[in-house]
């Protein structure tokens, strides 16, 4: 993905703590699936580039614009898909994250805005059905290829600004966008072989440094 780096002028004057998308389309994208998962009583998050893109554009004053939301439920994603779709939403691919399936959608308004949902993932050892959301939201982070990709927020029907307290940032992804650094979050874990020219692009696109233990880990397992 290809993005254009341009300067905000608006930035100067934004609540200093809020991060928010700078899209209609992504904001009436991101509501469809909320209103679906606030009638099904369900947790969700956001989590990904999407939250990466809004800190960039919070940070530098930079327009970013994501193409896709990726959405992940704490259970009952059967049912999620089937009210989706009973509203319009149309499956496009189907694929698996970490042994679950993920379905990908567009909806009927904005089909050019990809939906990616799939289940919060954890190690199946290290939680059970006891287990609580916030747990499961660190498991699925620490799971994540780069630290900049590991951070999510809560999906609320309606809700398209955050505050920056609000994001679950247990692999301090934050602080490697204010330090332009793109760092893995696990140095002992194989790097997704399909990740790594996107992370290489991800570092041209944003100007974004790949320190010695990204590096090792992109030569070891290229």
């Amino acid at each position: 993905m290809t993005y254009s780096i341009m300067i905000n002028k608006e930035s100067e004057y934004l609540p200093p703590n809020e991060i928010f998308f700078n899209d209609y389309k992504l904001q009436q994208s991101l509501n469809f699936v909320s209103e679906s998962v606030d009638r099904l009583n369900l947790k969700a998050i956001l989590k990904g580039g999407a939250i990466r893109d809004m800190l960039c554009n919070h940070f530098y004053g930079t327009n970013l614009k994501t193409k896709d939301l990726d959405i992940f439920v704490n259970s009952k994603i059967n049912l999620l898909h089937g009210d989706l779709l009973k509203n319009g939403a149309k499956l496009v691919e189907r694929r698996t994250r970490k042994g679950s399936s993920v379905f990908k959608y567009q909806i009927p308004k904005f089909p050019e805005i990809d939906i990616e949902i799939g289940s919060i993932i954890a190690k199946p050892s290290q939680y059970s059905k006891n287990t609580d959301l916030e747990n499961m939201i660190k498991q699925d982070a620490f799971l994540t290829d780069l630290r900049v990709n590991s951070m999510s927020l809560p999906l609320i029907q309606g809700k398209s600004k955050w505050n920056l307290s609000e994001i679950n940032d247990s692999e301090k992804g934050i602080k490697d966008i204010k330090e332009r650094i793109l760092h893995v979050v696990n140095e002992n874990e194989l790097f997704p072989a399909g990740r790594i020219l996107s992370t290489v692009r991800l570092s041209l696109d944003l100007d974004f440094g790949l320190p010695n233990a990204t590096l090792k880990q992109l030569s070891a397992h290229a």
